[in-house]
């Protein structure tokens, strides 16, 4: 009796120790987790989340530049969305160019072939590649279910795309970074792709796709007791996973693929509870190291850090109006709805001002279409291309009626 009495002690004094630690090892199991995580899921019907991210090189830059293909340290804004089949994203660069970090490096890049009916972009200029990395300009996309549309702003030009002028093996992650869900291990289905569910990187599928386990006990992260996930997949992947925050990852480490080489780590904090049951981070850091093509020596320590914050944050009142993107009067539209597509299977849009007056817009899309097809007509016998042919009609139309609606104002 004095033997049970006194394994009862020390039972009672290792729970009061360590609570989280005992439901952890004894009572929590894979099927706990998917359980807990799915329903967590399900109650997330939209989410709206505006974050800041500031990137530093923490070896050399060369090093950086070399083996990562990192040209610059970036400070930027980005916002994203989603609802339903809805999506949003900008990104803001309080400058229009970033300092090269190495400039004495030069990176190889490699121009895509185009088919012979589109019209070859201009090679870029000596000032991207002389100690300055000239970004491309904000921009601002949304996708109301069935209409595109992007805005330059600085440059005010926009494009409108339909779904079938988006190609469906293209990922929305083209236009769309869903990367504040990417380091919370969560993400959505592609809206474009609706093949690629994106399963493998989301709490729970990802532990019923590919092998999991979990390991007995726990590990503290920042003084929180966490659930060790290994998915044993090509690529390895470990998640520390708190159960009191309905096991939202606080850590988690992505390995080379066949290697046991560390590539990234994501160290999450700052929780806040934005529905019931979803707990979100305000702070990450992410650290990157060289994959295995670098020598030992600058592989052994990360090269690169990135610190996210996030500024706002709120789910489940995301309004439908912010899918649809207003474009401003007088910007250039690039019209891919009311354009060709070329025997090649490549798109030409129909370019023209945005009106002042939105029920003018169909008019000046008739228009356009019109001026181009006269343009084709006329020197279809001289071999110019459609392409050529929208792009000069859309310039002069867009000219003409942009300068009409700046000295009407």
């Amino acid at each position: 009796m004095a033997f049970i009495r006194n394994l009862t002690y020390m039972i009672t004094v290792v729970c009061l120790m360590n609570p989280s630690g005992l439901w952890a090892a004894a009572d929590v199991d894979l099927n706990k987790i998917v359980e807990a995580t799915r329903q967590r899921n399900r109650s997330l019907q939209s989410l709206y989340v505006q974050y800041r991210i500031v990137s530093k090189v923490l070896g050399m830059p060369a090093d950086a530049k070399r083996y990562m293909n990192i040209v610059a340290e970036v400070d930027e804004t980005k916002r994203y969305a989603f609802k339903d089949s809805k999506r949003y994203y900008r990104f803001e660069r309080p400058a229009s160019s970033y300092a090269d970090i190495a400039p004495e490096v030069r990176l190889e890049t490699r121009r895509p072939k185009l088919p012979a009916d589109v019209p070859e972009a201009p090679p870029p200029t000596k000032r991207s590649i002389q100690g300055k990395r000239f970004m491309s300009p904000d921009l601002e996309t949304a996708f109301d279910g069935s209409v595109m549309r992007r805005r330059e702003r600085g440059a005010e030009r926009a494009f409108v795309y339909g779904n079938k002028q988006v190609r469906k093996e293209e990922s929305d992650l083209a236009y769309f970074s869903n990367e504040y869900l990417w380091i919370m291990f969560h993400t959505v289905p592609d809206v474009f792709n609706t093949t690629d569910s994106r399963a493998e990187h989301r709490l729970p599928d990802a532990l019923q796709l590919q092998s999991a386990t979990v390991a007995h006990g726990t590990e503290s992260v920042d003084g929180h007791e966490c659930v060790v996930i290994e998915i044993a997949a090509d690529a390895r992947q470990v998640l520390w996973c708190d159960p009191q925050l309905n096991f939202a990852v606080r850590r988690w480490d992505h390995y080379e693929s066949g290697t046991n080489h560390r590539t990234w780590r994501y160290e999450l904090s700052d929780f806040v509870q934005i529905i019931t049951g979803f707990w979100a981070p305000r702070r990450c850091t992410r650290l990157r190291w060289a994959t295995m093509k670098a020598p030992p020596q600058i592989r052994a320590k990360p090269l690169m850090s990135y610190k996210y914050q996030v500024l706002e944050i709120h789910a489940n009142d995301v309004p439908d109006s912010l899918f649809t993107l207003a474009i401003p009067p007088g910007t250039v539209v690039v019209d891919f709805i009311n354009g060709k597509t070329l025997k090649s299977g490549a798109m030409v849009g129909i370019t023209y001002p945005m009106p002042a007056n939105a029920a003018g817009l169909d008019e000046v899309v008739r228009n356009t279409q019109k001026a181009a097809q006269e343009w084709e007509s006329y020197d279809a016998s001289r071999g110019v291309s459609w392409g050529r042919i929208a792009f000069i009609t859309g310039s002069v139309v867009a000219l003409i009626v942009g300068a009409v609606w700046f000295y009407s104002k």
